[in-house]
């Protein structure tokens, strides 16, 4: 496999920031992946499609900047807010467990 073919698919839906951009990713198996937001968003949660999803979809740390989830059957969605009073770029990077790293910048 090449390492492109392992870097999640992260196209975004929405057109003004100041709102819910949506970031769906497809990784190849199930794994954690490690989130990381730069610039005036919010990451508001998370989701994979698992019907048995059990864990907490938002993210622990108070800045909402950065979070860990879990992909499920190879698929994993994050949900970001953009800040109505800031306008610069917003950078969301994830790794994945074997290091690789995707970054997309909105």
């Amino acid at each position: 496999d090449s390492v492109k073919s392992q870097l999640p698919e992260l196209p975004f839906i929405g057109i003004d920031i100041s709102r819910v951009i949506i970031c769906n990713g497809q990784v190849r198996l199930e794994q954690l992946l490690v989130t990381g937001l730069d610039g005036p968003a919010d990451i508001l949660g998370y989701g994979n499609g698992d019907p048995g999803f059990k864990v907490i979809e938002r993210p622990s740390s108070s800045d909402k900047q950065s979070m860990t989830m879990e992909s499920f059957m190879g698929h994993a969605q994050i949900i970001l807010r953009g800040k109505r009073t800031e306008k610069a770029p917003i950078t969301l990077s994830v790794q994945m467990e074997n290091g690789t790293k995707a970054i997309v910048r909105l």
